[in-house]
């Protein structure tokens, strides 16, 4: 089962996905905060990160 959503972005120039991770703590599990992220590829295989938010689901 995969948790983390990703979509890519059309049309964008160098490929570039919106991607929205759940996140864990130790102590209780999944928590009901999600990161809001931006993947680019700067090269073949590297990516730059963009936080974009943090979600309350």
């Amino acid at each position: 089962m995969t948790l983390i959503d990703y979509v890519p972005i059309q049309d964008a120039k160098p490929a570039a996905w919106s991607v929205y991770v759940p996140l864990f703590t130790q102590e209780e599990g999944r928590s009901d905060l999600t990161i809001d992220l931006t993947l680019v590829e700067s090269e073949p295989g590297l990516f730059e990160i963009e936080l974009n938010g943090l979600r309350v689901l």
